[in-house]
């Protein structure tokens, strides 16, 4: 089954570099775009951890920069910027506008 992964990814791969963009003046293949470089990552580092030959690959095999799960949770709750959850007001809160809305 790896094997079908494989080789439908390195077809998509190809379909997709060779995709050019009709409205480029000199006809050459667009830039790759950002979705199509992190998929050639991908099957690269997924055929890099499936090598069964003398020797092993080590190292990242695949790396991408994202938010961590502190940074994305401070942007939708601002008071965790200032100050961890352990130390939020947990019980001083006014929870009566939720009943109300909720009845």
């Amino acid at each position: 089954m790896l094997t079908e992964l494989l080789a439908f990814l390195d077809e998509l791969l190809s379909y997709l570099e060779s995709v050019r963009d009709v409205r480029s003046e000199d006809g050459r293949p667009a830039r790759r775009s950002p979705e199509v470089e992190r998929l050639a990552q991908k099957t690269r580092a997924l055929r890099a951890s499936y090598e069964t030959q003398d020797s092993l690959a080590v190292g990242v095999l695949y790396s991408v920069d994202l938010p961590t799960y502190d940074e994305q949770l401070a942007v939708k709750v601002p008071a965790l910027k200032d100050h961890p959850l352990v130390d939020l007001p947990l019980y001083q809160r006014d929870v009566d506008p939720l009943f109300r809305e909720l009845a």
